[in-house]
């Protein structure tokens, strides 16, 4: 009762993912409205007592459930020593309403994850509620399952959910599961060009600096062979590097002498 009543007050500030959470709003503000009026010409200003009581315990709730949002994502973005990335968690999960308890569950695996804690991570995913978290969220936990499964050394299953959470946002959860995909899909052209389409739909520009855009780069080497004489000498470089991390010391050593010719690369 106490987890549900807490949910409902996060629902009434949009701090949930309940698709009707504007009518629970809106019917929820009426109510209060209503109930301030009569409260207040009955026993006048002590009246509003209760109200103000019921509008705290609100407010507290929401701002637990935006607390475990912001950790979420500091865990998952902010660099692993800055003193701000580890997740605070909840002292008592019975006190706090279900989705502040799937967002620092999720705080934690990813974590977990980023920090090579992979059989903790392992634990903490399936106790994740995936109905109770927003579609950015939802990437983030199967990018979370995805670095598992990659630590673990199932390569192709990481790829697979690595299609589904990209873009993360977090760069070297990004970094890694992209460069997983592009190596799990080098030897078809095929899977190239859909992963390479996937990310253009997904806001992923080719032109970017980030890894998912030198990988974009990459993959249209790979399917288009004839495009590295318009490939410049500083972006060789950069994708010599990417291409050796994947796998691909041809393609490397071919982008590297194209870099070294103008002494952009060593």
């Amino acid at each position: 009762m106490w987890p549900r009543l807490l949910e409902w007050c996060a629902d009434v500030l949009a701090g949930t993912n309940r698709k009707n959470r504007a009518w629970t709003a809106t019917l929820s503000f009426l109510g209060a409205f209503a109930l301030t009026i009569v409260l207040l010409a009955r026993w006048g200003i002590e009246g509003l007592v209760p109200v103000a009581i019921v509008f705290a315990f609100t407010l507290n709730a929401a701002r637990d459930v935006f607390a475990a949002r912001d950790g979420m994502w500091r865990a998952a973005m902010l660099p692993l020593e800055n003193a701000r990335q580890r997740p605070a968690g909840h002292a008592d999960e019975r006190y706090a309403a279900p989705t502040a308890v799937a967002l620092n569950r999720l705080a934690a695996a990813a974590d977990a994850a980023r920090r090579g804690r992979y059989t903790d991570a392992n634990e903490l995913v399936p106790l994740v509620s995936r109905e109770l978290l927003r579609p950015d969220e939802l990437g983030l936990l199967d990018a979370v399952r995805s670095m598992i499964c990659l630590g673990l050394g199932d390569v192709r299953r990481a790829a697979q959910l690595a299609v589904l959470a990209l873009p993360t946002g977090a760069d070297d959860i990004d970094a890694a599961l992209g460069r997983a995909v592009i190596a799990d899909a080098w030897g078809d052209p095929d899977r190239l060009a859909a992963v390479d389409s996937a990310w253009g739909e997904a806001g992923v520009e080719a032109s970017g600096d980030g890894t998912l855009p030198r990988l974009r780069r990459l993959t249209r080497l790979r399917i288009d062979a004839g495009m590295l004489e318009h490939v410049g000498p500083a972006d060789a470089a950069v994708l010599s590097d990417e291409a050796r991390a994947i796998g691909d010391e041809e393609l490397a050593s071919e982008l590297g002498a194209l870099a070294r010719r103008s002494g952009t690369y060593r």
